[in-house]
C-alpha cells in the first residue's frame, strides 16, 4: 500500500489526464448506447475522487509540517531560528530572531519575504553561498563578523537542510547564535597575551610564534631578515628627563617603525628600548631598507638608533635565540662604533 501511494504521488498529473480522456470517450459512447457506460462512468468518477483525496492529504501533511515548526518557533523566546525555502523566502521565524534582526539590521523580516529585500547585496550573496554549501554538503556552520561605524557584532550560524520523503532538500533551518561577547573577550585576551601595552606592537611571545609558524614553515626559496634595533643612550634619557619622557620616546620610535616597516613584516617590542623586525630579505638586501632607516633616523633626530641584521635562509636548522644573539651582537658592534665616532671628532670629520 505504501509503495502504491508513492507511485500515485508521482503519477497523479499524468493519471488525471488519461482518466479525463477515457471519460470523454465513454461520454461519446453514452450518447449512442447508455446501458453499461453509466457503470463505467461511476467507477471512473470514484477513482477521480480517491486520487483527489490522496493529493489533498499530501498537501495537508506539508502544511502541517510548516505549521508545527512555526508553532514550535513561536514558543521559542531565547533562540534565533528561521526557515527559508530554496529561493530564500522566509517560511517561519522565531520571535527571538525577529528581535535580533530588528536590533542589529534595523529590519523586521516577515513570512513570505525574500531575504534579498532586507539584506545588503554583499550579506545576501554571502548568506546564499552558505545556503548552497549546506544543501550540497549537509549541516554546516559559519562565523560571520559585522562591523560599521556604529555597531560591531559576531554570529555563529548553523545551516541545516530539511528533506522531504525522497530525501530532497526543500528548505533550510538556520540557527543563529550571538557570540559577540565571546569574540570581544577573545580579542581582549589576545591583546593581553600578544601585544605590548605601551606601544600596541606585538611582544616577544608573538614574535617567537611567528618565527616558528611563518618563517620556519615558509617556502624553501623565501628568505628573511632578522633585524634588532634599540635607541642609543636611552638610559640617559630616563635618568635625566624621567620615565614619562622615556615612554614618549619609545612610543614615538614604535610609531616610526610602524610607519616604515608595517607592510613588509612583523614588528615587536622586545622590552625596554629594544625592538625587533622580521621582514623579507629583499627589503634589507638592497638600498630600500637603508633608505627607510635614513628616513626614520631623520624623523627621530636628535635621537639616534643602532641595529643589527641577520639573514635567514633555508634550511632553517637554528632556533629563534640563535638569530637573536647574532643580530644582538651586530647591533652592539654598531652601537660601539657610534660611540667611538661621537667621542672622536676627528674620526667623525674623517667619516
Amino acid at each position: 500500500m505504501k509503495n502504491f501511494l508513492k507511485m500515485i504521488d508521482r503519477k497523479v498529473p499524468l493519471i488525471y489526464f488519461f482518466l479525463s480522456l477515457i471519460e470523454m470517450i465513454l461520454l461519446l459512447f453514452y450518447m449512442y448506447d447508455g446501458t453499461k457506460i453509466v457503470i463505467y462512468l461511476t467507477i471512473l468518477n470514484l477513482i477521480f475522487i480517491y486520487l483527489w483525496g490522496v493529493s489533498q492529504y499530501k498537501i495537508k501533511i506539508d502544511k502541517n509540517k510548516i505549521n508545527i515548526i512555526s508553532s514550535i518557533m513561536n514558543d521559542v523566546e531565547q533562540i534565533n531560528i528561521y526557515i527559508v525555502d530554496l529561493q530564500m523566502n522566509y517560511l517561519a521565524l522565531s520571535k527571538s530572531d525577529i528581535k535580533f534582526m530588528q536590533h542589529y539590521f534595523k529590519v523586521t523580516p516577515k513570512v513570505g519575504q525574500n531575504m534579498s529585500s532586507i539584506l545588503s547585496q554583499e550579506h545576501y550573496l554571502e548568506t546564499r553561498k552558505n545556503f548552497l554549501n549546506a544543501i550540497y554538503h549537509g549541516l554546516t556552520s559559519q562565523v560571520d563578523h559585522f562591523k560599521d561605524d556604529e555597531l560591531e557584532f559576531h554570529t555563529l550560524n548553523y545551516y541545516t537542510p530539511l528533506y522531504d520523503k525522497k530525501h530532497k532538500p526543500y528548505a533550510l533551518l538556520i540557527h543563529t547564535i550571538d557570540i559577540s561577547d565571546d569574540i570581544i573577550q577573545q580579542q581582549k585576551s589576545y591583546k593581553l597575551i600578544y601585544t605590548d601595552p605601551l606601544t600596541g606592537l606585538y611582544n616577544r611571545r608573538k614574535l617567537t610564534e611567528y618565527f616558528e609558524e611563518e618563517v620556519k614553515k615558509s617556502e624553501k626559496e623565501k628568505e628573511f631578515a632578522f633585524v634588532l634595533l634599540d635607541i642609543d643612550d636611552f638610559k640617559q634619557v630616563n635618568d635625566q628627563l624621567g620615565h614619562i619622557c622615556g615612554d614618549k620616546l619609545i612610543i614615538n620610535f614604535s610609531s616610526l617603525l610602524t610607519k616604515y616597516f608595517s607592510e613588509t613584516g612583523i614588528i615587536c617590542r622586545m622590552g625596554g628600548d629594544e625592538f625587533c623586525l622580521i621582514t623579507d630579505y629583499t627589503d634589507t638586501g638592497n638600498d630600500v631598507f637603508l633608505k627607510k632607516i635614513e628616513m626614520l633616523e631623520s624623523e627621530f633626530f636628535p635621537n639616534k638608533i643602532s641595529y643589527g641584521t641577520v639573514k635567514i635562509s633555508h634550511p632553517i636548522t637554528e632556533g629563534f635565540d640563535h638569530f637573536y644573539k647574532e643580530a644582538d651582537s651586530k647591533m652592539y658592534q654598531m652601537k660601539s662604533n657610534n660611540k667611538e665616532v661621537a667621542n672622536n671628532p676627528k674620526q667623525k670629520n674623517h667619516s
